[in-house]
């Protein structure tokens, strides 16, 4: 018997991770679209911020192949929105 290993997920559906994490970007966008409207550009800054830092952390220690299934980007991305709106730009 011979074991195989691959990427996630393991149950077979018609929609991939990738697929689905975009899914859940375009879930996420009007609450950030609130809170920009609410507390300021900056905002979208910290989330801007917040999703790119990750997205690099992301392929520096995992590969540049797995930034592709944008699971990165919805981990900023929550980040962003636990911050507070004037939180520095380093920290985020």
């Amino acid at each position: 018997m011979r074991l195989t290993s691959g990427p996630a997920p393991h149950i077979r559906d018609p929609i991939t991770s990738s697929q689905l994490m975009g899914h859940v970007i375009l879930a996420l966008l009007p609450a950030l679209a609130v809170g920009v409207w609410q507390l300021g550009l900056r905002t979208l800054w910290v989330a801007l911020s917040c999703a790119a830092a990750s997205v690099a952390v992301q392929a520096f220690f995992g590969g540049v192949k797995s930034v592709r299934d944008g699971s990165a980007a919805v981990t900023g991305l929550l980040l962003a929105m636990t911050l507070p709106p004037r939180v520095p730009l380093w920290l985020a």
